[in-house]
């Protein structure tokens, strides 16, 4: 049996990076490797001269489908650069030759893909946090307390957010909690019907 890594049966694209994955300890030689970038989107381009007796079977695999997964020229050529490289390094460890400088490149490649990975996700939290308290100023200013209370209630929450991010929510969501408590204390009281009801 055939594992993928990169690319799934019906022909999308996983998050996981093929050098990550080919480099760890679930390294197979029957999983082919087809990813084009890391799970941040970044990639490199090469161009390389072959022959053309290598490339009459690169044309020959992608056009005989007999593996579905390889469905370009690139997937066969990353396929195969990642299992050639993992062999490289294993053969040099396996004969004491120093690999440092190949897993440094690979570990100054990983940490640059962790640091560009929490900056896209605290980019997504202020995004987040900043929608909400645009949100829900418009909503308080229109007089819809009713949606501007859900998205309080469905949004205090906030443990996936790193603690300053939490607490930048929490500021949000007290602001407008109390302008809605304070025009909460101006309105007649009416019957408490619950939201989603309210929505029909």
């Amino acid at each position: 049996m055939t594992n993928v890594s990169g690319a799934s049966g019906n022909g999308r694209r996983s998050a996981e990076d093929p050098w990550l994955a080919a480099s760890g300890p679930n390294y197979s030689q029957d999983t082919i490797y087809t990813r084009a970038s890391d799970p941040q989107g970044h990639s490199k381009l090469i161009h390389v001269p072959i022959s053309t007796h290598l490339h009459g079977e690169i044309k020959a695999l992608v056009e005989g489908k007999y593996f579905p997964e390889l469905r370009t020229y690139g997937d066969v050529v990353r396929d195969a650069l990642v299992h050639r490289v993992r062999y490289y390094i294993d053969r040099m460890k396996a004969e004491g030759k120093p690999t440092g400088r190949l897993e440094s490149a690979w570990a100054a490649d990983v940490r640059s893909a962790e640091i560009d990975a929490i900056r896209e996700k605290h980019k997504a939290w202020r995004k987040l946090i900043e929608d909400l308290d645009s949100t829900l100023h418009t909503l308080i200013e229109q007089g819809d307390y009713d949606t501007a209370w859900y998205l309080i209630e469905t949004n205090q929450d906030a443990d996936y957010m790193s603690e300053p991010m939490q607490k930048r929510m929490a500021q949000v969501i007290a602001k407008h909690t109390a302008s809605l408590e304070s025009m909460a204390r101006r309105l007649p009281i009416i019957e408490d019907v619950p939201y989603e009801t309210r929505l029909n």
